[in-house]
């Protein structure tokens, strides 16, 4: 009798015990699972990651640092632009200023001489004056935008400290001298009060005219001390010029200075600049003429 072969199961009796396992047991099937020879983490790893981290970390500050400082650097050199542009407008407004002044000075100084006519003369007419009164003149403020933009954005601090205050040295004369045109300028509108109630200086009492006399005096002197604010200036930045010249001042204030106490005065202000270059570092450049504000001079 012939032994018959084993019944090999089909295919699809296999598909069909497949079909009737529970959906975990057909996974865990097609799953090949291995157990990792060692750790997920060892120490090696760890120090591995966190060395990459780290590196990662660097390198993003890295380029965070070298995008603000191209950033920083390009604010700084925009900040100078803009205060290079406005020196160079001051300087413009610096020597119009001192034109005014020779212009205006005689004017005032005519004012003067008709007033103190009128009190040698009362009730002298127009025609009899040694001149005719005249009040108009310039009045020419200087620009600070741009430094006031560098000190609200911050960029002064990326800027060697020597220059920024070099540059806060420059606008404190500025101020000053400004200051000084404006009380010259309110002293001249004093003198000029009076016509409000009597336009004809002829007719005004003795006591007005005394009064009238004073008032063009102080802003003669205004006008003067206001012209030395600008000297003293051009004295510590020569860029800024012309400047009214010691002598024309001093004709402006009738007075004249000695020639001994310009030497000392000279010597002095040698020997204060040689101690303060004293105690400054060699690499911090030396502020011009800050220390000093003289009257005029020779």
């Amino acid at each position: 009798m012939t032994q018959e072969p084993p019944e090999i199961e089909s295919e699809t009796n296999i598909h069909r015990a497949n079909e009737s396992d529970s959906p975990q047991e057909a996974a865990a099937a097609m799953l090949d699972v291995h157990v990792p020879r060692e750790a997920l983490y060892t120490w090696k790893g760890f120090f591995i990651h966190i060395a990459t981290i780290v590196i990662g970390l660097l390198i993003a500050i890295g380029l965070e640092q070298t995008v603000e400082f191209f950033h920083h650097r390009h604010q700084v050199a925009e900040t100078r632009e803009a205060l290079r542009i406005e020196q160079v407008i001051n300087v413009n407004r610096f020597a119009y200023t001192t034109e005014d002044f020779y212009r205006y000075l005689p004017k005032l100084e005519t004012n003067l001489a008709i007033f103190q006519y009128l009190r040698l003369h009362p009730g002298a007419s127009p025609e009899q004056w040694p001149g005719r009164l005249s009040w108009y003149s310039n009045s020419i403020d200087y620009s600070d935008s741009a430094w006031a933009a560098a000190q609200g954005d911050g960029v002064l601090q990326y800027m060697p400290q020597w220059e920024v205050r070099r540059i806060a040295e420059l606008y404190r004369r500025l101020k000053e001298c400004e200051d000084a045109k404006n009380e010259a300028r309110s002293a001249k509108y004093q003198a000029m009060r009076f016509a409000i109630s009597n336009p004809e200086p002829s007719q005004l009492p003795a006591a007005m005219i005394e009064r009238e006399i004073d008032l063009i005096s102080e802003a003669l002197q205004r006008l003067a001390l206001a012209a030395n604010k600008q000297r003293n200036l051009a004295r510590a930045f020569p860029e800024f010029k012309p400047a009214a010249t010691g002598e024309d001042i001093q004709r402006a204030l009738n007075m004249h200075w000695n020639d001994d106490d310009v030497a000392a005065v000279d010597a002095q202000e040698r020997r204060l600049r040689q101690f303060e270059e004293s105690q400054r570092p060699s690499s911090v450049e030396s502020l011009p003429g800050q220390a000093t504000n003289r009257d005029s001079a020779r």
